[in-house]
C-alpha cells in the first residue's frame, strides 16, 4: 500500500495508518506506514488473500492521538444525475415501447426532483 502526500512531504508530528476490516479497525503498530523519502510517498505491506478490500488512510496526531482523520474526503456534496427510463410491455407486444423519460439531480438548488 502506499499513499502520496499532497506536496510530497511527510506531515510533521503525525503518523499514516491503514485502516480497514482486515486491521480490525485499530491503529497499531503493525498497520503505521513508514515515509520513503526517495519515492516521497508512505507505504506499508500486508500479506492479503486475493479478493476485494475496503480500506483507508488515516492521520493520527502524535500530541493528541484521539485526534484522528481520514485523508480519504468527505463526497457528501457530490452532484448525481440519474437518467429514469419507463417501459410498458402488454401480453399481445413483442417489444417493449418507451413511454417515459425523466432526468433527476441530486443537487438542491437545480430544476428536478430535491433530496
Amino acid at each position: 500500500f502506499s499513499f502520496a502526500p499532497p506536496n510530497g512531504n511527510p506531515y510533521p508530528k503525525q503518523d499514516i495508518y491503514l485502516q480497514s476490516a482486515f486491521t480490525g479497525y485499530e491503529l497499531a503498530d503493525k498497520w503505521k506506514m513508514a515515509f520513503n523519502k526517495e519515492k516521497q510517498v508512505y507505504e506499508t505491506t500486508a500479506f492479503l488473500k486475493q479478493g476485494y478490500y475496503n480500506y483507508k488512510y488515516v492521520l493520527k496526531d502524535q500530541d493528541y492521538p484521539f485526534n484522528t482523520t481520514s485523508l480519504e474526503g468527505d463526497y457528501w456534496e457530490t452532484e448525481n444525475t440519474y437518467s429514469i427510463l419507463m417501459y410498458y410491455k402488454s401480453f399481445t407486444d413483442r417489444t417493449e415501447q418507451l413511454i417515459g423519460l425523466s432526468q433527476i439531480n441530486t443537487r438542491k438548488n437545480r430544476p428536478g426532483f430535491s433530496f
